[in-house]
């Protein structure tokens, strides 16, 4: 018996190897996409987002978003945006995605989302005040 200890600690010791050795073949074999080819330019984008979204913050105020029926309605209050562009995000499918492209608004604005499934969206409206472009977003539930 004084002979198998070391066989055993060596058995144990390879197959503990082996077994880490598979899970980091496994790794391996998945992109996950942390790292993308065009990194830098993902990164340039979501700066510039997030400096739009500061920019925004003083005009975001006047804007109120109110779900009536099969309608959003956007109400500019005091802004007079020269257009917008609203995109409705869908958090759970991207093929559901919808945009309207609005060239001269009102100060209430009818959105129709008759037809869109009852769920949870992201509401982005990228609209122009004197060529300047400011963002306002909003996490909506349908019902």
């Amino acid at each position: 018996m004084g002979n198998m200890i070391p066989k055993i600690i060596i058995a144990t010791f390879l197959g503990f190897m082996c077994f880490i050795g598979q899970f980091i073949y496994r790794s391996m074999q998945h992109d996950i996409g942390l790292v993308s080819e065009d990194y830098y330019k993902q990164e340039i984008e979501f700066q510039n987002k997030i400096d739009l979204r500061k920019k925004s913050l003083a005009f975001n105020k006047e804007i109120e978003v109110v779900q009536l029926a099969d309608v959003l309605q956007v109400n500019f209050s005091s802004l007079n945006p020269s257009s917008y562009e609203a995109h409705l995000l869908n958090l759970k499918e991207n093929k559901a995605d919808k945009i309207w492209n609005i060239t001269s608004p009102n100060k209430k604005e009818l959105i129709d989302i008759s037809g869109l499934d009852k769920s949870n969206w992201r509401l982005s409206i990228h609209y122009y005040i004197n060529a300047e472009e400011y963002l306002y977003e909003q996490n909506l539930s349908l019902q």
